[in-house]
């Protein structure tokens, strides 16, 4: 069994050991070949980059040469500034300092303003006790008080309550009724052919006019005779014809005695009416009349207060105006007397202000006379000076204007030359970018190379030292099993 245990641990480590061996040369071949790809880029990268600096070289070329030649014309003293302007030239010299102080036009003394001749007079005094003004006046001066205020209130003319016009004592009947039924008028006046065939007249004289032809022919023994039946018929159209007139004027009589009544009892009820109406209109008069002689004596006695109240106020008044006046009266005297003073004063004032003008024109005429002669000196100074700058500023504007023409070109020649020098330093700049591009290209190249190397070096390495340690780890797992065998067989050994 332990053979057996030790056999299976061999073989397994020699198949360890053999596969670690084919992973390591593996990787080594991958190594290589990424080492070759990385020599094929580096080579592109370098002739790409010779490209771009000969075409960069090039182009920069006609700008280094323009630079070269115009920093040659330079060193050759073109456009060289001319000799330095000299601003002392006797031909545009200054005339001597003008002298201020030259007594030819000396201003005379100062004026004084404090000469006695010009003295005014002292201070006006608006406080002099001459023309002081009298005392305020004295609006609350007992001798002016006004009586008390009226009292329009006073119970002693008090008016009398208001006229209530509403008094049942004098209030007035209740509006007529013009439409009593008891004094209604009768309906319009009819009178037709049944008011007529119901009259009592004619129905009388027509039963006994009838009863008498009845009478007659029952004596002639015809009673239902045709004569007898036509004077009925001609009676009767007989006594219609009379009698209609007179039923029409009895009809009508008797409607003219019904309007008659109707209108006596309306005229008799509204004679009543009228009288209660007048009665009580003459207890309201009489009411209102003593309602106005109350009024009329409170008015009286108010009226009779109010005319003593505005005597004393006006009494009151005429003292305070008076006192007023007077007091008005003593104001202007003082105020005239102030004036006075004043006026004085600022006569007296204007009369020295006269002489200080006077002198002060004197004064400022002689100032005129020694100004216009400092004036006239001055001008003549002033115009040699002006000559004198116009021919030095002429002289400094030629020689500024060589000046600008020679630094116009040589700045002309130094921006050329500037451009030359711009373009060598790009150059140089060029060839630096240049050689660390290709210094880079290639330490990266070396730098991958030596990795894919290192990597192959490292993967064999691996490789055997895998196999190695596989088979001495089935070897030592071996060797192990088979003791633990002998120490499992000793043990039952025993």
């Amino acid at each position: 069994m332990t053979f057996w245990v030790a056999g299976a641990a061999l073989v397994g480590g020699g198949i360890a050991a053999y596969g670690s061996n084919k992973a390591a040369q593996t990787q080594a071949s991958a190594a290589k070949e990424t080492a070759a790809v990385s020599s094929g880029v580096a080579d592109r990268q370098l002739a790409l980059q010779n490209r771009q600096y000969e075409e960069g070289v090039a182009r920069q070329q006609p700008f280094l040469t323009a630079g070269t030649n115009a920093l040659a014309r330079m060193q050759a003293g073109e456009f060289a500034s001319p000799a330095a302007f000299n601003p002392n030239d006797p031909a545009y010299a200054r005339p001597a300092a003008f002298n201020p102080n030259d007594p030819a036009y000396a201003r005379p003394a100062a004026f004084n303003v404090n000469d006695p001749r010009y003295a005014r007079p002292a201070d006006f005094n608006p406080n002099d006790p001459a023309y002081a003004r009298p005392a305020t006046f004295n609006v609350n001066d007992p001798r002016y008080a006004r009586p008390a205020d009226f009292n329009p209130n006073d119970p002693a003319y008090a008016r009398p309550a208001a006229f209530n016009a509403n008094n049942p004592e004098f209030a007035r009947p209740a509006a007529f009724n013009a439409n009593d039924p008891r004094y209604a008028q009768p309906g319009a006046f009819s009178f037709n052919a049944n008011d007529f065939q119901v009259d009592p007249g004619y129905a009388f004289r027509l039963s006994e006019g009838n009863r008498a032809l009845e009478r007659s022919a029952a004596a002639r023994g015809g009673l239902i005779s045709g004569g007898a039946l036509k004077a009925a018929s001609r009676f009767s159209g007989d006594l219609a014809s009379q009698e209609y007139g007179n039923a029409f004027n009895r009809a009508l009589t008797q409607y003219g005695t019904k309007v008659d009544t109707a209108n006596t009892g309306f005229n008799r009820a509204l004679t009543g009416y009228n009288a209660n109406v007048a009665r009580s209109d003459t207890g309201y008069n009489r009411a209102v009349n003593q309602y106005g002689l109350d009024v009329g004596r409170s008015e009286a006695g108010f009226n009779r207060a109010l005319t003593g109240y505005n005597a004393a106020s006006a009494a009151a008044d005429t003292r305070f105006n008076q006192g007023l006046t007077g007091y008005n009266a003593d104001v202007d005297r003082s105020e005239a007397g102030f004036n006075r003073a004043l006026t004085g004063y600022n006569a007296a004032s204007a009369a020295a202000d006269t002489r200080f003008n006077q002198g002060l024109t004197g004064y400022n005429a002689d100032v005129g006379r020694a100004d216009a002669g400092f004036n006239r000196a001055l001008t003549g100074y002033n115009a040699d000076v002006g000559r004198s700058d116009a021919g030095f500023n002429r002289a400094l504007t030629g020689y500024n204007a060589d000046v600008a023409r020679s630094d116009t070109g040589y700045n002309r020649l130094a921006g050329m030359a500037g451009v030359g020098g711009t373009t060598a330093q790009q150059l140089n700049t060029l060839g630096s970018n240049y050689a660390s591009g290709a210094s880079n290209t290639l330490g990266n190249y070396g730098t991958a190379a030596s990795n894919a190397i290192t990597g192959a070096a490292n993967a064999n390495a691996a490789g055997t030292m895998g196999m190695y340690n596989t088979i001495a780890g089935g070897i030592n797992t071996a060797a192990a099993a088979y003791a633990n065998q002998r120490n499992f067989d000793a043990y039952l050994a025993r």
